[in-house]
């Protein structure tokens, strides 16, 4: 990040149009903004704001990184996945109904519901991507509704509806689609502070004043300004909490503790029972010699 504050932010004039809102997801009137990695599909856990009408918005963005060390993956045993190891742990593209630029765990779910969606419906909703699929239409939104807790949730392909999840066991050793967390992922946290716009005020474009003129007064329109708090973020390592040399220097601190065992114990051991023995049957055999 080179520059932080609003001033150097991205600045976004809305224009809500409220005679136009005839149906709406939420029982409210203004935009959603939603914050995610420019590899990762919008779902539903990216970070989101609703933005009301006739307000005057800041939102605060700060990054997060998690990334993994080169021990984690050489490591046998690791539950995340490398964005270049996706081909082979998951398979070949042209199975699948969304195909990203990159691997990411979001991007796997969201396959893995389109893929639920074309088992149970046989087509795949518009706001995904398709495969030569089918797009649905109002004929299946019946079996959309049906099967809506077999994809709607953080585990597609298990029917998650309040009558059945309580006799739902998941095993956590085989996820959905077989899509496995990032070693190496983004994070954004969204700080959001509002207030309303003067009606006093008139504007050109995003430059306003508040004498008249003959710009234009505020009617249903809002103001966001989305730019990073700082100029530094958080940076989290993931790395192998014992590897061999971790265990090795444990078992031999314990071992040093309450044994009083060292590498120099070995040699002497060597040299006791088998140096030393060796050694006094050849004097005793030379002296038996010598009489």
């Amino acid at each position: 990040m080179t520059s932080c504050g609003y001033q150097s932010g991205l600045n976004i004039l809305l224009n809500l149009d409220i005679d136009d809102y005839h149906a709406s997801i939420v029982p409210s009137i203004g935009i959603k903004i939603m914050l995610h990695d420019p590899y990762d599909y919008p779902d539903y856990d990216a970070p989101s704001k609703l933005i009301g009408v006739d307000k005057y918005s800041f939102l605060t963005v700060q990054p997060i990184e998690t990334y993994s060390t080169r021990d984690i993956r050489e490591a046998r045993s690791r539950e995340c996945i490398y964005y270049d190891e996706a081909n082979k742990t998951i398979g070949d593209n042209t199975k699948r109904n969304f195909i990203p630029a990159r691997y990411s765990f979001i991007n796997c779910l969201t396959d893995c519901r389109a893929a639920v969606i074309k088992q149970k419906c046989g087509c795949i909703p518009y706001y995904y991507l398709q495969n030569n699929t089918r797009v649905c239409n109002l004929r299946d939104v019946e079996c959309l509704e049906k099967y809506k807790f077999w994809y709607d949730t953080s585990w597609p392909g298990t029917d998650m509806s309040s009558k059945t999840l309580p006799l739902v066991e998941l095993r956590t050793e085989e996820r959905p689609c077989n899509c496995r967390p990032d070693c190496n992922f983004y994070r954004y946290i969204i700080e959001n502070s509002a207030g309303n716009l003067d009606k006093r005020v008139f504007y050109k474009g995003l430059t306003y004043t508040t004498y008249p003129s003959k710009g234009k007064a505020w009617k249903n329109q809002s103001i966001i300004h989305i730019f990073f708090g700082d100029l530094v973020s958080i940076q989290y390592r993931r790395d192998l909490r014992y590897s061999w040399r971790h265990l090795f220097a444990t078992f031999g601190g314990l071992l040093g503790v309450f044994a009083g065992f060292s590498f120099m114990s070995i040699f002497e051991i060597i040299y006791f029972f088998v140096i030393r023995v060796l050694t006094d049957a050849c004097v005793k055999r030379d002296t038996k010699n010598i009489k």
